[in-house]
């Protein structure tokens, strides 16, 4: 097994240079990083994660919680997302867990399970709802973590998103312009930050142009296949 002192031999380098450039420190050179990531990709390089928890107090592990086994496990967006987090953290020499949760277990105790652990450093949310409990206890625990999608205001974490609020309002506008008047509008669970955000776009162009929202053409729910084809 390639340990950090064969790596130092190999490129010539300090243990604690090589140490530093595993760990993508900011001392060291862009160039010194990338020599040092692909050598120890190419003599099979694992860190000792045990070795890190001990001088870091960090294990280097990032965690995304699942409330349950997905119900649509071909959705490519899930796949894509759980996919590109796993390859990206492989590449700067983290470990990435996903946990599928017990259903019937309180989200939030899961979350506190694991922290206690102290096997995970921080946290991947998906799919947050407007006022997230996750997050309310990752504030107060001290545990960093970052939000696909956004809760309320103000945005005083780290989050990646689109503008859901501007695609609606835009959709619903050029469909208007096209002469159509009664316009339905399929959207998420009514609790996910997402689909408030699409119906405020989609309720900001009925009024700029004039027209009244008829409550039986907006429609919350599932965002399946299914659903699409019940509503």
């Amino acid at each position: 097994m390639t340990t950090l002192r064969d790596l130092s031999r190999h490129l010539g380098l300090s243990v604690t240079q090589v140490s530093r450039a595993l760990n993508n420190h900011d001392d060291v050179s862009a160039d010194t990083r990338e020599r040092v990531h692909l050598a120890a990709r190419e003599l099979g390089y694992q860190p000792n994660l045990s070795a890190r928890r001990l001088v870091t107090g960090r294990s280097g592990m990032l965690g995304l919680v699942l409330p349950d086994i997905p119900k649509e496990p071909e959705d490519s967006l899930f796949v894509q997302v759980v996919g590109t987090l796993s390859q990206h953290l492989s590449r700067l020499g983290r470990q990435f867990v996903l946990h599928i949760a017990d259903p019937q277990e309180d989200i939030v105790e899961v979350y506190r399970r694991l922290i206690g652990g102290g096997a995970i450093d921080g946290f991947v949310l998906l799919d947050p709802e407007i006022r997230d409990r996750r997050v309310a206890f990752l504030r107060k625990a001290g545990v960093p973590f970052v939000i696909h999608g956004r809760i309320e205001e103000p945005h005083d974490y780290a989050f990646y998103d689109i503008d859901n609020r501007g695609a609606a309002e835009r959709l619903t506008r050029r469909l208007i312009e096209a002469g159509h008047e009664r316009i339905a509008f399929l959207n998420g669970p009514r609790a996910r930050t997402y689909a408030a955000s699409r119906w405020q776009g989609y309720r900001t162009a009925l009024t700029a142009a004039g027209l009244a929202e008829e409550p039986g053409l907006h429609r919350f729910g599932p965002m399946t296949e299914g659903e699409g084809l019940v509503a």
